[in-house]
């Protein structure tokens, strides 16, 4: 199954990032970062296909570029 996404960072304090992302259609779904540990949050508490594929892309570019991304993209 390919997926397409599109994610942008919302806000990002001392302790957490937030990202709105979407699939095809509007950037209506949320998730959050704790950035000490990494650990994920959903808004709507799936996490699917979608969810993971962003998950992952926005902690490969943390892990390049030694920051948070603004925002992008994923095609998986």
């Amino acid at each position: 199954m390919a997926i397409s996404a599109r994610y942008h960072k919302m806000r990002e304090t001392e302790f957490v990032v937030e990202y709105e992302f979407g699939g095809t259609g509007p950037m209506d779904r949320r998730l959050m970062f704790d950035k000490d540990d990494r650990t994920l949050l959903v808004d709507d508490g799936r996490r699917d296909h979608l969810t993971i594929a962003v998950a992952l892309g926005i902690l490969r570019r943390l892990r390049v570029d030694g920051e948070w991304p603004r925002g992008g993209g994923v095609d998986h």
